[in-house]
């Protein structure tokens, strides 16, 4: 976030114009405005997305699994037993936390 030439303009005659004496008013701009100069000193540009939460990821694995096991059943098909500890490994993890 860089600076738009007018703000910057009304930065500087905050700093040094007639108003510079108006507090109430200056006050909020210059904090505004200071803190865009610093972001983009210090952040040209904003950090890369990170990760999801563990316990995000474990809750939607948790839910696609349960998931996978009920349209098994409805269909009538055999339930793989490695889906069975699966869940019940992450409802462990779960429960854990």
């Amino acid at each position: 976030m860089f600076l738009k030439r007018q703000e910057k303009e009304a930065y500087v005659n905050l700093k040094e114009g007639p108003l510079a004496d108006c507090k109430i008013q200056n006050e909020f701009l210059r904090k505004k405005l200071a803190e865009k100069e610093k972001f983009s000193e210090k952040n040209s540009c904003p950090p890369p997305i990170g990760l999801k939460p563990r316990f995000i990821v474990t809750e939607e694995r948790l839910e696609e699994v349960k998931e996978a096991i009920e349209r098994y059943i409805e269909n009538g098909f055999k339930v793989p037993a490695e889906w069975i500890e699966e869940y019940n490994d992450l409802l462990e993890w779960r429960d854990k936390k």
